[in-house]
């Protein structure tokens, strides 16, 4: 070789020179690294001697990686030129001219710029611009950054290919030739890929409102692109249902949403009319005001009464855009049947009572004409049996009144067994000039007292 490769007493020299700069660059390195990478040094040295510059100059950068050091950067710099890798090999002896400094001998320091002016004469500069944001530029398969980008990269002379890459573009790829001292200018200019489909929505309402993933869109139609994935969609108008779908799109398909909107649901209608005025009307456990209301659909309990007449309890249903008419009957409160069935006992036991009377006044009696001849037994049964003529009497005149009055609460008492007879009748009807004016279903429901 012609150029001098610096050997291991060279090296041993700039350990001692360099110490505090050595220790500074390399702080917490051991004993046991630096002994490593002074052997891989003392390899590097015996493979120059062998002629095989590629080995030696593989053992100097594992040394330099472990032990940074100038010495074995300058050693490195000059593998690099023997073996024509001018680009690298002007990188070394720049760093190592800036980071040695003064400090460096200065016949060194004058060797190693005229090699780094030697190398320089077979390299050229390319400068690379990217504005592609998150891209990776590779200079022959090395990475030298990421995008966005203003870099400017030294090259040995000739052909090299520059790749770029990044998520979402397609590869940008271009071949340049350098000659030397030439700076070429490479603007990376990264084609997106089509990543995004086409949709199309109709409706069949002009003015009905359409919104993407919750963003407005237009009204009546919209058409346009959207990322490739899965989307949600509203079309929406006064008066109208909203019509909400989920819907994927590839890249590059197009895809046609014609929307039918239907009108909302006519509001449902509880309409009570009774025979007698101001009832008192419970929905669901809470009162209402009018006899005619808005109500949702399903089940519902309602009840119907008024001070003097017998309640009224229903379950009812509504289904969608349907009126519920219940035509209701209240019956005037009558007499409870215990008055009734109270007086029906008294008349019972009044009479059982005379009976019973009867037959001790004729026992008392029969007794009497029995013993004529004991006159103090005579009167005891005398007066046995006018108590029980005069009970007897009383109990019948009390089972009278009673038997009477049991009459009278007879017609009077309400014996209704609480359940009414319903009768329900079921017909389209068409509803005339109110605030809906629109076809009602309508259900009667006739709810009368029966007995």
């Amino acid at each position: 070789m012609r150029t001098t490769i610096l050997g291991i007493g060279v090296f041993v020299a700039a350990m001692s020179c360099l110490e505090t700069a050595v220790l500074g660059q390399a702080a917490g390195t051991s004993a046991e690294d630096t002994e490593k990478a002074k052997k891989l040094f003392e390899n590097g040295i015996e493979f120059l001697e062998e002629g095989k510059i590629e080995p030696a100059l593989m053992e100097f950068e594992e040394a330099y990686r472990i032990l940074p050091n100038l010495m074995v950067l300058y050693n490195i710099g000059m593998c690099l030129k023997e073996l024509s890798r001018y680009a690298e090999a002007s990188s070394a002896f720049s760093k190592f001219l800036s980071e040695g400094g003064e400090s460096l001998d200065k016949g060194l320091r004058d060797e190693a710029a005229k090699l780094l002016s030697e190398c320089d004469t077979y390299t050229g500069i390319l400068s690379i611009h990217c504005a592609t944001g998150g891209a990776e530029i590779l200079v022959d398969g090395l990475s030298t950054g990421f995008c966005p980008l203003d870099s400017k990269v030294k090259l040995d002379l000739g052909k090299h290919t520059v790749l770029a890459i990044g998520e979402g573009y397609k590869n940008f790829t271009k071949t340049v030739a350098l000659r030397s001292g030439e700076t070429i200018d490479l603007v990376v200019d990264m084609e997106k890929l089509h990543t995004s489909g086409k949709l199309t929505i109709t409706s069949n309402l002009a003015g009905a409102s359409i919104s993407v993933d919750g963003k407005p869109k237009g009204t009546s139609s919209w058409s346009g692109a959207v990322s490739e994935g899965q989307h949600e969609i509203e079309i929406a108008a006064e008066g109208y249902r909203s019509f909400k779908c989920s819907m994927t799109l590839e890249a590059d398909e197009e895809k046609l949403l014609d929307a039918h909107l239907l009108p909302e649901p006519v509001p449902s209608r509880l309409e009570v009319r009774t025979d007698v005025s101001n009832p008192e009307i419970v929905l669901d456990g809470a009162p209402i005001e009018t006899v005619s209301f808005g109500i949702g659909l399903g089940n519902h309990e309602i009840s119907i009464s008024k001070k003097g007449y017998e309640p009224i309890e229903r379950s009812v249903y509504l289904g969608e855009s349907r009126s519920l008419l219940l035509d209701v009957s209240l019956e005037p409160k009558g007499v409870s049947p215990g008055w009734f069935w109270s007086t029906l006992s008294i008349t019972g036991l009044s009479l059982v009572g005379a009976t019973v009377a009867f037959f001790l006044q004729r026992d008392a009696y029969r007794d009497l004409n029995a013993r004529y001849h004991e006159p103090d037994t005579r009167l005891e049964l005398k007066s046995r049996g006018v108590t029980a003529q005069r009970t007897m009497v009383g109990l019948f005149i009390t089972s009278g009144i009673f038997a009477a009055a049991t009459l009278v609460l007879g017609f009077l008492t309400d014996f209704k067994s609480g359940k009414e007879t319903v009768s329900i009748e079921e017909k389209e009807v068409v509803v005339g000039e109110t605030e809906d004016c629109l076809e009602l279903n309508v259900m009667n429901m006739k709810i009368g007292g029966g007995k």
